[in-house]
């Protein structure tokens, strides 16, 4: 049990933090590339500037995180809980935020998924993920006269 730790620019590259409870934690400046954290608790953690590249937050909870400055190129957040997090000039570029739940969250100056600018598409993400998750009651997504540079899904034919 980690919570309220201050692992603040610690290198965790490729640990296994499967199930840690790290709620409040601070992980400000922390390096995780790689690093393990699905199913974690990290409900109001602080990932200031933490550098989450590659790694594995699939199914965490992350409910009114700070994820500022925070880099989650390439980071697996499928079916992870968002809600309420504040999510401001993070990198989401190539991230899998299939089935999470978005509601509530704070988009400011963040690389989406797909590439585009959070600023430039009504303020959110919604639109620019490689899932999108239905738009919450009382929200729009977002629409943008964006760049030609975007992330497309890939298509399949047939049965794998």
């Amino acid at each position: 049990d980690a919570q309220d730790a201050d692992l603040s620019e610690t290198d965790l590259t490729d640990a296994s933090l499967k199930d840690i409870n790290l709620r409040h934690a601070s992980l400000r400046y922390a390096v995780a590339l790689g690093a393990d954290f699905s199913r974690a608790d990290l409900y109001s953690a602080s990932l200031h500037g933490a550098d989450l590249r590659r790694a594995d937050m699939a199914n965490a909870d992350l409910r009114y995180a700070t994820l500022v400055y925070t880099d989650l190129r390439g980071a697996d957040l499928s079916w992870a809980d968002l809600t309420g997090a504040m999510i401001w000039g993070a990198d989401l570029t190539g991230a899998d935020l299939g089935y999470a739940d978005l509601s509530g969250v704070s988009w400011f100056n963040t690389i989406c998924p797909d590439g585009e600018n959070s600023n430039d598409c009504g303020w959110t993400c919604l639109g620019h993920l490689v899932y999108e998750p239905p738009v919450p009651e009382g929200m729009t997504a977002g629409s943008c006269q964006c760049s030609s540079r975007r992330w497309t899904r890939p298509s399949f034919t047939g049965r794998p």
